[in-house]
């Protein structure tokens, strides 16, 4: 039997922002697949972050630490309480997915700049991406340069917070209209890796 219950505001959020039902967000929560993100201090509310597969996307869900039940469901965009880390994001998906975690640590993922020499051991990764335009034609975007500890150009791209990077260098480079149609990331000349948008944004 479930424990979790919602309130009439929370079971109307899931309806509106999930493509999960009430009881399967119930089940997530109550058999651990949430990352806890922290509690109110002056309440008795959890904020517990969980991720979607459906939905491809995170959501947190806000419940009463005393009656279990939950007071709100809000998407991990909306959440401002406190900073959600690429870190815990990939902690829920992987939860949820059932995967094995790759754990990033904040020196894993560095920004580089002309000023910031490379540090041994890190590569450097390029990334290009190409857009339909509002006309129909294509340009491309650099999105720029970053450095990563690990070696290895797949499990780079597969770690949130390298996405989450880019995602947000994308979101300040594309213009009114335009469309995302690709986007390429390199590793020196010769190693290069397309990206899934579907899986990126």
């Amino acid at each position: 039997m479930l424990q979790t219950r919602f309130t009439e505001h929370a079971f109307e959020r899931v309806e509106e922002r999930l493509h999960l039902t009430h009881d399967d967000v119930a089940r997530v929560l109550n058999e651990g697949k949430y990352v806890p993100l922290g509690k109110d201090g002056s309440s008795n509310r959890l904020h517990k972050l969980f991720y979607s597969e459906p939905d491809s996307f995170w959501f947190v869900a806000v419940q009463d630490e005393k009656t279990d039940e939950i007071v709100t469901i809000l998407p991990v965009d909306y959440h401002n309480r406190w900073r959600v880390s690429g870190d815990a994001l990939r902690s829920a998906r992987a939860k949820a997915l059932g995967e094995s975690l790759f754990v990033v640590t904040q020196e894993r993922l560095l920004d580089f700049d002309e000023e910031f020499k490379l540090r041994p051991g890190n590569m450097v990764l390029r990334c290009n991406v190409t857009v339909i335009t509002k006309r129909g034609g294509k340009r491309v975007i650099g999105l720029g340069c970053f450095q990563y500890r690990l070696g290895r150009l797949p499990q780079a791209i597969e770690d949130i917070a390298v996405r989450r990077m880019i995602h947000g260098r994308l979101q300040a480079e594309l213009l009114d209209g335009e469309k995302l149609l690709s986007l390429t990331i390199r590793h020196g000349k010769k190693s290069k890796k397309n990206v899934q948008l579907k899986t990126l944004l």
